[in-house]
């Protein structure tokens, strides 16, 4: 197979870290002729790709989706995170990112130890605390949790979002399409994440056709009730 121009960031991450397009795409769970077409520009680089290639070698994602080659590759939040430094993104992360991504996860009690043995180092005495070597499971522990308070973090803001969004469309003239697609799109991914929900199928047909109230004018009389104030018998 051809090497591809670097004219994508995709084959100046391949080749910043020596890889062919295959062993790229198998790290990221692709062909190789998917990696080949992204870098010649006959494929447009997809999100779930460059989500894939990410996680597999710690770049970040949106240095990928930009699109500039000429942009310095940028390391990603694991990378930033787990081995603070400045600078581009260099063979040398991908490497501890993969060493990361292999390596099991300390337990509390593991991470815990490990914390107060780094305590204990006294201050102005041996390594500098921002060089001190600490065991990578430790690290992964300590990425996962801060992972899950950002996650449900962003999860808040999504759920916020979403209760907004059907609390200003309840009456409005799409709001049962809306709801429709929303309660599809939900559908589809619980099935492709392996998660069950319980969703209605449907629109409220029965009402499908009722749509915006407006406050200002008179509501029309229940069975049975009283006539609005001027309405004519």
């Amino acid at each position: 197979m051809r090497r591809s121009p670097l004219r994508h960031p995709v084959a100046i991450l391949r080749t910043l870290l020596g890889l062919t397009q295959k062993e790229l795409a198998d790290l990221a769970g692709r062909a190789a002729r998917t990696i080949q077409a992204v870098e010649l520009g006959t494929l447009p680089l997809s999100g779930d790709l460059a989500l894939a290639l990410a996680e597999a070698t710690g770049i970040d994602v949106g240095w990928l989706l930009e699109g500039n080659p000429d942009a310095p590759p940028r390391r990603g939040l694991t990378a930033r995170h787990s081995a603070p430094r400045r600078g581009p993104y260099t063979r040398q992360d991908y490497e501890h990112h993969r060493a990361l991504m292999e390596s099991p996860v300390a337990s509390a009690a593991e991470a815990a130890a490990e914390m107060e043995r780094v305590a204990r180092i006294p201050k102005g005495r041996g390594p500098r605390m921002d060089t001190v070597a600490i065991a990578i499971p430790t690290v992964k522990r300590a990425l996962l949790v801060a992972k899950q308070e950002r996650v449900q973090q962003a999860d808040r803001q999504t759920q916020a979002a979403l209760k907004g969004l059907l609390e200003q469309t309840v009456l409005s003239r799409t709001g049962d399409l809306l709801r429709w697609k929303l309660r599809q799109f939900l559908r589809t991914l619980a099935e492709e994440n392996g998660v069950k929900l319980e969703l209605p199928t449907g629109v409220q047909t029965a009402l499908s056709h009722v749509h915006r109230m407006d406050e200002a004018e008179p509501r029309p009389p229940k069975p049975g009730g009283q006539r609005p104030p001027g309405a004519k018998r």
